[in-house]
């Protein structure tokens, strides 16, 4: 467990070692064994990012025979994580070797042009005109295709 000692260590670090300081309260959810998915939630500069990169970590130190993925949405987010998780696991290169850090636009374009071939993205009349029919054959729902498409350019492609 985290002491002030380890904090005031820190603080004292440089800011690479500063970035990825793991908070005694948050070492608790890094270590904790879960019974399927959990989710992290917190405002800004609470801190769910080290818990990732250090979750990611613990998860590849406790069950040696597997490989981690790390995902995030956005690409620049990934690349800070695969900053953090080089800084994190320096000294040790095999367990580098076994965690994966992507965005999820890069890894579905990836799995899709391994499974399938190259993807083509949709044009936005496309996706306007799908969204459109989706709304109109399921029911029981009072989402309408305005919605539906706002949703999806301010949360899914944001």
């Amino acid at each position: 467990m985290g002491t002030a000692a380890e904090l005031e260590r820190a603080l004292d670090a440089q800011w690479e070692k500063w970035t990825i300081f793991l908070r005694p309260d948050q070492r608790g959810l890094v270590e904790k064994e879960f019974a399927g998915p959990a989710r992290v939630t917190g405002s800004a500069g609470t801190g769910k990012t080290i818990v990732a990169l250090h979750r990611a970590a613990h998860l590849a130190r406790s069950q040696p025979d597997a490989r981690v993925l790390l995902t995030t949405f956005p690409d620049p987010l990934a690349h800070a994580l695969r900053t953090g998780l080089k800084q994190l696991v320096s000294g040790e290169p095999k367990l580098a070797e076994r965690i994966e850090v992507e965005s999820l636009d890069r890894l579905a374009m990836r799995l899709h042009r391994a499974r399938v071939g190259p993807a083509e993205l949709a044009e936005r009349p496309a996706v306007v005109l799908a969204m459109t029919a989706a709304t109109a054959a399921v029911t029981g729902h009072k989402f309408g295709p305005t919605f539906v498409l706002s949703e999806q350019d301010q949360l899914v492609d944001a």
